[in-house]
């Protein structure tokens, strides 16, 4: 089982079945369930979703777009395992589809979907690339593919 410092909440760490750990205690911290399902932790008076943490710290991939969501592959919102999780577009949740929309003056101009995040991800970049240049493309973190069907 892999563990990971989560970035910016040092000194924890979390592991691929979302259990998040003090590393210089060794305590295992308290996770409480919201009211949608979701598995919830407090990290310095901060509340987080647990399922963002482990997609943002495993698969090094923003949900900073605001049209990613992260997906539970099963269904249960409590189930945080790593090979649980995936991204999914807000219209194309849990249905395999992930969509690439460039919207410019209000017209869309571009409008593509794809069967995995990983081509849907490619995608982006060279269209953004296209429309808008160079400058956004170095903006974007990188996507870790490899990590993804993991």
């Amino acid at each position: 089982m892999e563990t990971k410092p989560i970035l910016g909440f040092a000194p924890y760490t979390i592991n691929t079945n979302g259990e998040i750990y003090n590393s210089i205690t060794g305590e295992l911290l308290n996770q409480s369930t919201n009211r949608s399902g979701y598995k919830v932790v407090s990290i310095y008076g901060v509340p987080m979703a647990v399922h963002k943490i482990m997609y943002k710290t495993f698969l090094m991939v923003e949900y900073h777009t605001r049209h990613i969501n992260i997906d539970h592959i099963d269904g249960n919102p409590s189930n945080n395992k790593l090979s649980n999780l995936r991204g999914a577009t807000p219209t194309n949740d849990n249905s395999g589809n992930y969509r690439v929309k460039i919207k410019l003056n209000k017209w869309v101009n571009y409008n593509n979907t794809f069967n995995t995040l990983a081509e849907a991800v490619d995608d982006a970049k060279l269209v953004r690339l296209k429309y808008f240049g160079l400058s956004v493309i170095s903006e974007i973190p990188p996507y870790n593919h490899e990590k993804l069907n993991a």
